[in-house]
């Protein structure tokens, strides 16, 4: 049941060996990496880290290995090429008393571009409706038709 609870989550669950290559991953990040699923298991971190942030990484695992909850933020690369930034949570994987390795949760913190121009789409959900109204409504509303000059009233302006 814990595998498939893992398989569902929709952040990254990676699990790593003490030798610092994956054991098992979720769908998520094998989406996250751009990778096949079944091409995980084996690979190195640090094939999935981002160059510049293989040192923090490597470091940050070897405090979750003494037994420290990690939290922070680094660079993923995709297998296009393509970094993101993302936030991880690590612990280490203790069974039986026994050190096998750390679990981590990575989130996509990448920022978006804005989009200049857009509108949000609140206020285009706000304004929509109302130019498809019958005439005599938009009339009654006060607002104007469309590509018409004059002021434009919003319905839920103070009258």
């Amino acid at each position: 049941m814990a595998a498939e609870i893992v398989a569902s989550l929709a952040d990254a669950v990676v699990v790593t060996g003490t030798d610092r290559r994956v054991l098992t991953a979720n769908r998520a990040a094998a989406e996250l990496f751009g990778r096949p699923l079944d091409d995980l298991p084996g690979t190195a971190i640090d094939d999935v880290v981002a160059s510049s942030e293989r040192e923090h990484v490597a470091e940050r695992e070897r405090r979750a290995f003494q037994g420290e909850e990690q939290h922070y933020e680094t660079k993923v690369v995709r297998a296009n090429g393509e970094e993101r930034v993302v936030a991880v949570s690590t612990t280490p994987l203790v069974l039986e008393g026994e050190l096998l390795g750390a679990v981590a949760t990575l989130r996509d913190i990448t920022p978006q571009p804005v989009r200049v121009g857009v509108r949000c789409d609140r206020d285009a959900r706000r304004e929509r409706p109302l130019h498809h109204l019958q005439p005599r409504r938009r009339d009654h509303l006060g607002v104007p038709p469309r590509g018409a000059g004059g002021p434009v009233v919003r319905a839920d302006a103070p009258r």
